[in-house]
């Protein structure tokens, strides 16, 4: 991976959210991570959750993608099928 539109290419492929699993399950080691954090391509947010750098922090796609089988409900999927206009973000 030392060439820059292969790196480009790689964190295009994985999303705006990157999962330390992603990585390996796609056969490369996790310490590129590491390198691409380091170059300013993506964002380090927690322990094996990253976003691009370019990408908007949405706190849904993140509790998404670290809560996979957790449930929006009540007036937050209220706000996320846009049937009311405000929500303020209470994790629980």
């Amino acid at each position: 991976m030392t060439n820059k539109s292969s790196e480009y290419t790689l964190i295009d492929k994985l999303g705006d959210v990157i999962l330390t699993r992603d990585i390996t399950n796609m056969g490369l080691h996790r310490s590129i991570l590491k390198k691409f954090v380091d170059k300013g391509l993506i964002t380090k947010l927690e322990r094996g959750i990253y976003i691009k750098s370019d990408a908007f922090e949405d706190e849904f796609l993140v509790l998404q993608s670290r809560y996979s089988k957790g449930i929006f409900s009540d007036e937050t999927a209220l706000f996320l099928l846009g049937l009311v206009i405000e929500h303020q973000l209470n994790l629980t």
